[in-house]
């Protein structure tokens, strides 16, 4: 699930209605308490003991290629090209302006 920051995290434990555990470790996110409105859940699960350790979790998300899983969605994709287009320079956008003017009726 992306949360602050566009980091990828697994949710191991609801504590309150408002609140849930998470840990990301393949993403650097440390174990920690984040709300609900911070977070967007995605269909993607693993399946993990209730008290696994980071260690444990880390080796699940690898068996289930949850990093190419979420690469391929086009959640993902349309955040790279957002990304991407706020990189853009000066020229960058001037070249696909007058790109789109060549193939406009």
């Amino acid at each position: 699930m992306p949360g602050p920051g566009g980091s990828f995290h697994v949710m191991k434990r609801f504590l309150d209605p408002g609140k849930a555990l998470v840990d990301g470790p393949c993403s650097g996110v440390r174990r920690q308490a984040m709300p609900f409105k911070c977070m967007q859940l995605t269909d993607f699960v693993i399946k993990f003991p209730h008290s696994a350790r980071q260690k444990f979790v880390r080796r699940a998300w690898e068996k289930e290629n949850i990093n190419e899983k979420w690469a391929a969605t086009r959640w993902a994709k349309k955040i790279e090209a957002r990304a991407k287009k706020a990189k853009m320079t000066d020229f960058d956008r001037y070249k696909v302006m007058k790109a789109k003017k060549m193939y406009s009726p």
